[in-house]
């Protein structure tokens, strides 16, 4: 089963394919993402899961794949990118458990409308750090 939420963003670019693959290894170290492959055309990165991160490290995304395509004005660079819900899926199925293991009922009102605006919040963040990523790889410096 995937527990992947896939979303796609693309923007046009003047720079040559070789200066927006340095562009996005450079953006990609910059933001501590681990560079998986790269190809003619393409590059496949992730986000370790296993590094630490303090609480108050930006959102990043989960895994994604830039696709660099010529075209007559220049190049389209495509960006295919991942949230996945398994580990808060899992976080929140075992703490729903527990409070109706412990018969905390006024607790599952509060937390399932909790998770209920915090969980959609996160895809929205997620969803706009992807956008931000390829405009930072559309730009001129890293910010």
């Amino acid at each position: 089963m995937n527990f992947k939420l896939s979303f796609h963003v693309s923007g046009e670019s003047k720079m040559s394919n070789d200066a927006i693959f340095d562009r996005i290894a450079t953006v990609l170290q910059y933001k501590k993402y681990r560079i998986l492959s790269t190809s003619l055309d393409t590059v496949t990165f992730d986000c370790n899961p296993w590094r630490l991160k303090w609480n108050f490290e930006p959102t990043q995304v989960d895994a994604g794949v830039f696709e660099i395509q010529p075209h007559a004005n220049g190049h389209s660079v495509r960006l295919k990118y991942y949230f996945n819900y398994l580990y808060p899926a899992i976080f929140v199925i075992a703490f729903l458990a527990f409070i109706i293991n412990e018969k905390l009922y006024e607790g599952l009102w509060f937390f399932g409308v909790f998770f209920a605006i915090t969980i959609p919040i996160s895809i929205i963040t997620v969803r706009n750090k992807g956008r931000a990523l390829l405009g930072d790889i559309l730009t001129e410096s890293v910010s």
